[in-house]
């Protein structure tokens, strides 16, 4: 519920803090985005991407923001909401057509669902745009398996 969100955006916030302290300024930021994506109200996580982000707070809330998307994708399938995460994914994909990591993430989204089909169509993608990542060897298995009909996800 509210709560929970509340309590996930704070805990996003807290970590984007501590990953700014060390350095690192886009794991920084994702955290921040995830922080405001659980609760719009948070105004600390606003307020520091609004600082350090060079993107504007209107481009992740209209969803024209494929990164902030694809973050808000994944936290989605963490916390099993499958539907809503291929949702947002396919809301990035529309945005960035041809970003690997778009298709990578809907593709275990879907294997996930069960969706095999998809997830092939997917995972394919993500193989052609970026073949040398280093996640490349493990979806070309993956892809094998779902093939044959081994639908075992071990990544």
């Amino acid at each position: 519920g509210k709560m929970r969100n509340e309590h996930l955006s704070e805990a996003h916030t807290n970590l984007g803090t501590v990953f700014y302290l060390q350095g690192k300024k886009e794991e920084a930021i994702g955290q921040w985005r995830l922080a405001v994506s659980f609760d719009s109200n948070n105004t600390k996580a606003r307020n520091n991407l609004s600082e350090f982000s060079n993107k504007t707070n209107e481009a992740a809330e209209a969803g024209e923001d494929d990164k902030y998307l694809i973050d808000r994708g994944i936290s989605l399938s963490e916390q099993g909401r499958l539907v809503e995460a291929i949702r947002v994914l396919k809301k990035a994909e529309s945005v960035k057509p041809d970003n690997a990591l778009i298709h990578y993430n809907i593709g275990l989204v879907y294997g996930k669902t069960g969706d095999f089909v998809n997830a092939q169509k997917h995972l394919e993608r993500f193989l052609e745009i970026e073949p040398k990542r280093p996640q490349a060897p493990k979806i070309k298995e993956l892809i094998k398996k779902i093939k044959r009909g081994d639908f075992k996800w071990n990544l």
